[in-house]
């Protein structure tokens, strides 16, 4: 079963804000990883090199109680096509580290969609086929 993420926007306090009052600044709440209640989060709206994404610092829950151990960045990527939508999510320190993000970046870059033209049901994945020459990592964490 998927995962539900729940935002809100948030009027801006500062009306000097480019955005206006109504800005980009979200507030909503992930499932905990251990299992607990929803983590609350905040989300800010940038632009990215595809377009609008959301960057965040998502609280880690590393148990069952609900309690934080920190918290990890966060990248939310879309990329909107006609009858899809490719969803990127960067985590870690690839998320704020530029460098460290370039080589998926390229990798979204890369990515060719083709959707076809049957019907799918709505929010159905388009089967995904990787090429021929990609090296997946072997379960060691090592390219093979």
């Amino acid at each position: 079963m998927g995962k539900r993420l729940s935002l809100r926007q948030q009027r801006r306090q500062n009306l000097s804000e480019p955005d206006g009052p109504f800005g980009t600044e979200l507030h909503g709440t992930l499932p905990a990883d251990g299992g607990g209640g929803p983590v609350p989060v905040r989300f800010i709206g940038v632009d990215g090199p595809f377009g609008p994404e959301l960057r965040a610092q998502v609280p880690v829950v590393s148990d069952g109680t609900g309690v934080t151990d920190g918290a990890r960045p966060a990248r939310f990527i879309g990329v909107d096509g006609p009858r899809w939508f490719l969803r990127g999510l960067l985590a870690g320190p690839v998320a704020a580290d530029g460098g460290k993000a370039a080589v998926f970046e390229e990798a979204l870059r890369g990515c060719v969609v083709v959707r076809g033209t049957d019907p799918l049901p709505v929010r159905e994945p388009v089967p995904l086929r990787l090429p021929s020459d990609i090296t997946l990592p072997e379960p060691d964490g090592e390219l093979g």
